[in-house]
């Protein structure tokens, strides 16, 4: 059962991975998981940690793995950001991987819409509702 599990969890994050990859753009799954764990991390920093929670209970654990990579708890949501804002620190987040050639607009909307397709619309509603207006801003221009 267990390694069930796995598989399934696997499968679940290479249709994430494809979704990125058709919708940034992007060459290969290595460009595309940068993407995934750049553009969560900056939407994790951006959320209180019970929506943080309710959010992070809908995806793969792989994919909840990386959001929470790194994270500090303590550290209180970003106040109010500006679309350009959350996408420089996407665009640096990318860079620290070695991956600055990746746009972080298109990683953005590559990442929004594969949450759109493995997310509930319910959660989904949620989370739109309580993003700081420039990542609602990239989310549904």
């Amino acid at each position: 059962m267990g390694i069930e599990v796995l598989n399934k969890d696997a499968q679940h994050v290479h249709e994430w991975l494809n979704e990125i990859i058709d919708v940034s753009e992007l060459s290969n799954k290595t460009q595309a998981l940068a993407s995934l764990r750049a553009v969560l991390r900056e939407l994790r920093d951006n959320i209180r940690i019970e929506d943080l929670a309710h959010f992070s209970a809908q995806l793969p654990i792989f994919i909840r793995g990386l959001l929470f990579e790194n994270w500090r708890p303590l550290k209180p949501p970003l106040k109010e950001r500006h679309k350009e804002e959350f996408l420089n620190s996407i665009q640096e987040i990318l860079g620290g991987m070695g991956h600055g050639e990746i746009e972080a607009l298109l990683a953005a909307k590559g990442v929004f819409s594969a949450i759109e397709k493995q997310v509930s619309q319910e959660e989904i509603d949620k989370l739109l509702d309580i993003v700081p207006k420039g990542i609602w801003e990239v989310w549904q221009p």
